[in-house]
């Protein structure tokens, strides 16, 4: 009797879980120059591997975007689409930033207790995750950079750039 029992009851439980839905993932990044400045956006995607896409401004207004998706087959997948790593070039001075995934995940959530540094971080980047389209189970997350005069005062020199643009510091 216990082992009919048993078979119904799972039978009834596991005949009520939903049937998992795939969706889209999209994700939108944005480059929006605020100063005058020649800029790059060095970003490292994870996206189940780490891949490297280049955005650029070069003047006033100037904007670049790069947009990726992927579709969301099984309830436990084991990524979704994120900055790894973005680095932040202002090559008219020789100066960079850079922000690592946990930086940038803190620049959304944090909402207290902000130090000033934090407070322009939160002031340049413009981040949504997880909205939904009304029509679908879609989900879009975005990422807008709007480099602004004073995140300009808060970059450190960097070297390194004289090498790594090398086409630029030679003209």
């Amino acid at each position: 009797m216990n082992k009919i029992f048993c078979i119904a009851f799972i039978t009834v439980a596991f005949g009520c879980i939903p049937e998992f839905q795939p969706y889209q993932e999209f994700v939108t990044i944005k480059l929006v120059q605020q100063a005058d400045k020649q800029i790059i956006l060095d970003l490292s995607m994870a996206m189940g591997t780490i891949e490297n896409h280049v955005l650029r401004a070069n003047h006033a207004n100037d904007k670049d975007s790069v947009s990726f998706s992927r579709v969301v087959k099984y309830s436990m997948d084991d990524f979704s689409i994120g900055i790894d790593c973005a680095k932040l070039y202002n090559i008219s001075d020789t100066t960079s930033i850079v922000w690592s995934n946990s930086d940038i995940w803190n620049i959304y959530s944090r909402k207290y207790d902000l130090t000033d540094t934090e407070l322009l971080y939160k002031q340049v980047w413009n981040i949504t995750f997880d909205e939904k389209s009304s029509n679908s189970d879609d989900i879009y997350d975005t990422y807008i950079l709007s480099p602004n005069d004073e995140l300009f005062t808060v970059m450190q020199k960097d070297y390194a750039m004289l090498e790594k643009f090398s086409e630029y510091y030679q003209q």
